[in-house]
C-alpha cells in the first residue's frame, strides 16, 4: 500500500468510523426499512468496509 493510501487509511481509523454516500431510495441499493434503518447492496458494501477496517460492521 502507497503512503498515501496509507495515511487516508489511517485519518478512518482516527475518525473511528466509515461515513458512506448512498443514493436516496433505490429498492435494493440503498432504502430505509420499515423501522428507518437502510438497507440494500449500497449499505452491505459499506458495512463490509466497516467490518474490515474496525473489525465490527456497526
Amino acid at each position: 500500500m502507497g503512503t498515501t493510501h496509507a495515511a487516508t487509511l489511517d485519518d478512518v481509523k482516527g475518525k473511528g468510523h466509515v461515513q458512506c454516500g448512498v443514493s436516496q431510495g433505490l429498492p435494493g441499493f440503498s432504502n430505509p426499512d420499515t423501522q428507518g434503518n437502510w438497507t440494500g447492496v449500497d449499505v452491505d458494501v459499506c458495512r463490509a468496509v466497516a467490518a474490515a477496517v474496525f473489525g465490527d460492521a456497526d
